[in-house]
């Protein structure tokens, strides 16, 4: 069994359900679908509190986003968008030399900012080193894409549709998914689903965008009890049916992402948040450029070479852990005597490098963050 550290979840609002659903396995379900589950600055805030407290908790190993009802996110909810907006910021522009308008640089940092923090829904930008399993049933459009474009596994069910429609709308899908969707599917399919704002089956998004990992067949939606269907020569299964399904097949994953070694499964991640091109600087807190003799093996690799990333990492303070920890040594004496390794939680390392507002999770009854 292994050692782990209580849990005492924060206080979010009835927007947001969180649960513990298994043994180091931190589950966020949005909870507006009768707005499609659109996405305002409160549930923004709350997805915020609930991701930092989860990348700081050492024994929440692995994350589920989903969405309650026939959407898992629609995108922006533009009523509570326009209801925030500062009509005075709005008003105020500046003029180029050849006198077009353009946004205030005030304006412009404080989108950067948002990015820093973690993009639409604290999720589209988010750098965490531990797993998110994005689970979808239903619609999932705008920045509800871009979510799971950043999550490291999709689980949708054969009923969803998948859409980037901002173009039609006059904005842009500004929250990292253009840039992660190219790098996923190429190109030319990135522009396909961006230019045309059309929306895409969920065996599309599978096999000719690649954006999903697996695909669950279910029977189309219907908001009948299952008792009043059993008629119908066509099968049909509710949203309540059909978000436990995907629910579960996510929490399937999500258990054996848990029982990996939880060091080894951060480095991985933090590998692969790094071969995505979110390369650490030369200035990271993680990375130790103390012992001249680092920076004369760092001299061998040529600057954006693969094994450079290679060595980078193994000079992050994440992989130094890892290597003189316990759970190396766990693993390692585990296999030789042919039983489960028992790992033990591991301590916070990046608080360096977490975003604007983060807080380490405190772990009294009374915790609140």
């Amino acid at each position: 069994m292994s050692r782990s550290t209580p849990i005492h979840l924060p206080k979010v609002g009835a927007h947001l359900e969180l649960s513990l659903p298994s043994e180091h396995v931190f589950q966020l379900v949005l909870n507006r679908p009768a707005q499609l589950n659109t996405m305002t600055d409160a549930l923004e805030a709350d997805l915020c509190l609930a991701l930092a407290f989860f990348d700081s908790h050492p024994s929440l190993r692995v994350a589920i986003i989903a969405g309650r009802g026939k959407a898992f996110c629609a995108g922006q909810d533009l009523k509570d968008w326009l209801a925030n907006q500062d009509q005075s910021a709005q008003a105020t522009v500046v003029r180029s030399p050849e006198g077009i308008p353009l946004e205030p640089l005030a304006n412009v940092a404080h989108k950067i900012d948002k990015l820093k923090a973690g993009g639409f829904g604290a999720l589209s930008c988010r750098r965490s080193f531990k797993p998110i399993i994005a689970a979808v049933d239903g619609i999932c459009m705008g920045g509800g894409t871009e979510i799971i474009l950043n999550c490291d596994l999709v689980v949708a069910s054969t009923r969803s549709v998948f859409a980037l429609p901002e173009a039609a709308r006059g904005v842009v899908a500004s929250q990292g998914g253009i840039a992660r969707l190219a790098r996923i599917c190429g190109h030319q399919r990135a522009a396909e689903m961006l230019l045309l704002c059309e929306p895409i089956s969920a065996e599309q998004a599978f096999s000719s965008f690649h954006f999903i990992n697996r695909l669950l067949p279910l029977p189309p939606a219907s908001s009948k009890s299952p008792a009043s269907n059993t008629s119908n020569s066509k099968e049909t299964m509710s949203w309540e049916a059909g978000e436990a399904a995907i629910l579960q097949l996510a929490l399937d994953l999500a258990r054996k992402i848990a029982s990996q070694s939880p060091d080894a499964v951060q480095l991985t991640k933090a590998n692969l948040v790094a071969a995505r091109g979110s390369t650490p600087s030369a200035n990271d807190s993680n990375v130790d450029d103390s012992e001249e003799k680092l920076s004369c093996h760092m001299d061998e690799f040529e600057e954006g070479d693969v094994d450079q990333l290679a060595a980078r990492l193994y000079r992050s303070r994440r992989s130094r852990a890892l290597y003189a920890g316990e759970n190396i040594q766990e693993g390692l004496k585990a296999f030789k005597e042919k039983r489960s390794p028992a790992w033990r939680d591991v301590p916070l390392i990046d608080a360096g490098s977490m975003p604007p507002g983060w807080k380490r999770a405190k772990t009294t009854p009374d915790s609140k963050l």
